[in-house]
């Protein structure tokens, strides 16, 4: 990357104690989410502009000119900890995530096309090269489908050709086609049976694949354009919720969080797999 965007420890020779104290720990703070481009001139990453910073932004490191450029950087106040969802801070600690600002993003396998999912919402931008910052646009708006989700839009991800976008929103796997201008795109749900259902999920993975086995996502488009989706069905009503105490929060609110923890030797949470067309109803199997 060019000497300008390397971020620097400090001006002196010597750390500080508040140095010492930071979280990121000096020097530990390095490049992360290095992927290619489709068309391999590319790569691109996640960085920070200063060392002691969690705030990260998109950055692409062009292979034939040697340079290297900001692709997107978060709005001030966006992305912070404190404007995640219980769900996301929870997916957030269980894949060790610390990073605020764009924490996630991901390259369509076979089209010059991003998704970045930020402040609530699904970005898409059509490549990396000069001029592509203006295809930045949002998918759709989250607040003007009610009747199909609420809550976070979790684990985006897009079909391989770029041109349809998946999520799990409000328990149920989603999908939209990915149009060319901003807020044009009208999500609609492909499973059912978990919206509204304590202790259900569809497209989700459970705790034990989560927090045992480093396994975060819970379904999976197939290769192409995602015409049928494989997903998770979890149910874990079986399981009593158990308080865990936050001492030092200052709601009451949020001082008592209940989660369905699988105790060893107790019950685990149900699972079966399912199929389902991108545009039909889920044929739900074991």
């Amino acid at each position: 990357p060019q000497a300008s965007l390397v971020p620097q420890l400090s001006t002196t020779s010597v750390l500080t104690f508040e140095e010492v104290a930071a979280i990121p720990r000096p020097g530990a703070q390095g490049p992360s989410m290095v992927k290619f481009s489709p068309d391999d001139r590319y790569v691109t990453y996640l960085g920070s502009v200063e060392a002691a910073s969690l705030t990260r932004q998109l950055y692409v490191y062009d292979r034939e000119t040697g340079s290297t450029s900001l692709v997107i950087a978060p709005r001030e106040g966006s992305g912070e900890e404190k404007s995640f969802s219980k769900e996301e801070a929870l997916r957030r600690e269980r894949a060790r995530i610390m990073s605020t600002g764009v924490t996630e993003y991901s390259w369509a396998k076979n089209a010059c096309r991003l998704l970045v999912p930020m402040d609530g919402a699904l970005f898409v931008q059509d490549g990396v090269a000069e001029g592509s910052a203006d295809s930045f646009r949002r998918l759709f708006d989250p607040d003007a489908f009610p009747e199909v989700g609420t809550g976070p839009l979790l684990d985006a991800k897009l079909s391989d050709d770029g041109a349809r976008c998946f999520f799990v929103w409000g328990g149920e796997v989603c999908v939209c086609e990915v149009g060319s201008a901003a807020d044009e795109c009208a999500p609609r749900r492909l499973t059912l049976g978990a919206r509204g259902e304590e202790g259900r999920t569809n497209g989700l993975a459970d705790y034990c694949a989560q927090e045992e086995m480093s396994r975060y996502s819970g379904y999976w488009p197939s290769p192409g354009g995602g015409a049928l989706v494989a997903f998770e069905e979890v149910d874990e009503s079986h399981i009593p919720p158990f308080a865990i105490m936050n001492a030092g929060v200052d709601s009451p609110h949020e001082q008592n969080e209940q989660h369905r923890y699988p105790f060893a030797g107790a019950a685990n949470p149900k699972v079966r797999l399912g199929v389902v067309r991108a545009g039909g109803a889920a044929d739900v199997g074991e």
